[in-house]
């Protein structure tokens, strides 16, 4: 049985937890320095496209070495577009606190990267921003000593997230444009940065962060897919997967090579599902990608993380996380401090990451404000099994993963009245309101 820990008891609980014993030897290493961090967000890859998962279609050997090695969540979840995500990430809240619109980081905002730049970090994110415009902030202002960027770190200029990010891609390094050609892939570009920075700074805490652009559209041929020339065909998105794939080896091989990797957290997640075109064989079934969507094939997510020496290789958990448990995890790693870290919505991960609780908080929460688009806007809470929306309708996820069977009040066996009374209570403690709807007829 999981483990369920009050939010609240667990924080305060947890200070002792992130104190420097605690971060000493066992979590530091020897030489007694905070971990390396490096970070790699896929954008639009769903659950069913990693064989660790199970799927038996998409090739990726890399990440299926990783997860042997590492640590794998049954139960991550975020929000089923990539700049709700990002925010919640970044900043540790639910989208309701601090979302505006669409591609925008609010001024004012703390991120991950303000707090570990401010703890001896170097800090840097390659790939893709897609989070200043309309006076949001720049990677530069959201804590990051180095980027590179496309099709840039500002997007006022309205430049669509497809365009310019593939072959002949525009890139900025630093507010200088790079020079590219028509042959050059900007993926190769990014993870070459980013490998450069990883060199550069091997001798000081970093934290890399790759937000990369695959496998989202246009759905381009990548540099190792058999006809090159393919334009915007989904046809090629299997590639763009093994792509990926090949770019978090070649990250890993230059923390070997550098002798980095015991004293580097490697985390692999992605944005939200994958998108509607694309439909998977998975798990003896068919699976269309669900991006958009607010079921678990918009939202669920994978999430592998490595730490050697810290993190049982070949282990899973299902302890239930979302996006906003990132930002106090890195706090706590970097020794952040307990005030700030009640501010937030998420909770650690570390105390699973270490093995000493098989859960955190007993839930993960997703808020799609009104302010992205009034018809789609929804709020939910969930268990592993359970997830309540603030509509009050409840579904058992396992049973009804398309959820077209609500489950109403009155309809409650005794384990689901206890655990709506749970998710009514996880909700309303973030000022929403949840009714009890009554059963049609």
């Amino acid at each position: 049985m999981p483990v369920n820990v009050n939010r609240r008891r667990f924080i305060e609980a947890g200070a002792g937890a992130a104190t420097a014993l605690l971060l000493g030897d066992r979590v530091w290493g020897q030489n007694n320095r905070p971990p390396n961090i490096v970070l790699i967000v896929a954008d639009d890859l769903g659950i069913e496209t990693l064989q660790p998962y199970g799927s038996q279609f998409y090739r990726t050997p890399r990440l299926n070495q990783l997860a042997r090695e590492s640590l794998l969540f049954n139960h991550c979840y975020a929000t089923p577009l990539c700049t709700p995500s990002r925010l919640m990430l970044m900043t540790g809240k639910y989208n309701h606190r601090n979302y505006v619109t669409f591609s925008n980081l609010p001024r004012g905002e703390r991120t991950i990267a303000h707090l570990l730049r401010e703890k001896g970090y170097k800090t840097c994110i390659v790939g893709k921003w897609q989070l200043a415009r309309i006076q949001g902030q720049r990677p530069d202002e959201a804590g990051f000593d180095e980027f590179s960027l496309s099709p840039g770190p500002d997007a006022k200029s309205g430049t669509p997230t497809g365009s310019l990010i593939y072959w002949f891609p525009k890139i900025n390094e630093n507010d200088v444009w790079k020079p590219t050609t028509p042959d050059q892939y900007g993926p190769d570009l990014s993870v070459q940065y980013l490998l450069n920075f990883i060199s550069q700074n091997q001798n000081r805490p970093f934290f890399a962060y790759y937000a990369m652009h695959l496998p989202h559209g246009p759905h381009d041929a990548t540099p190792d897919s058999a006809d090159p020339s393919i334009r915007s065909d989904i046809v090629v998105f299997p590639d763009m997967v093994t792509y990926l794939d090949k770019q978090v080896g070649q990250i890993l091989q230059k923390l070997d090579r550098l002798n980095l990797r015991q004293n580097t957290v490697v985390i692999f997640t992605s944005d939200n599902g994958s998108p509607p075109e694309v439909t998977s064989p998975f798990q003896g079934g068919q699976v269309r990608g669900g991006k958009s969507l607010m079921n678990d094939r918009g939202t669920h997510v994978p999430l592998i993380v490595n730490w050697p020496g810290v993190i049982s290789p070949n282990s899973r958990t299902n302890a239930i996380v979302d996006f906003t448990d990132f930002f106090p995890t890195f706090s706590e790693m970097a020794g952040g401090n307990q005030s700030e870290a009640q501010s937030l919505d998420g909770v650690s991960m570390l105390p699973i990451w270490r093995g000493e609780v098989q859960n955190t908080k007993g839930y993960a929460m997703i808020a799609y404000p009104e302010r992205y688009a009034s018809d789609l806007r929804s709020f939910w809470a969930r268990t592993q099994q359970y997830k309540l929306y603030d509509s009050g309708l409840m579904y058992d996820i396992p049973a009804d993963p398309e959820e077209q069977a609500p489950i109403y009040p009155q309809d409650d066996n005794s384990q689901q009245q206890i655990i709506r009374r749970r998710l009514e209570v996880t909700l309303r403690r973030f000022g929403l309101s949840v009714p009890r709807p009554r059963k049609p007829g």
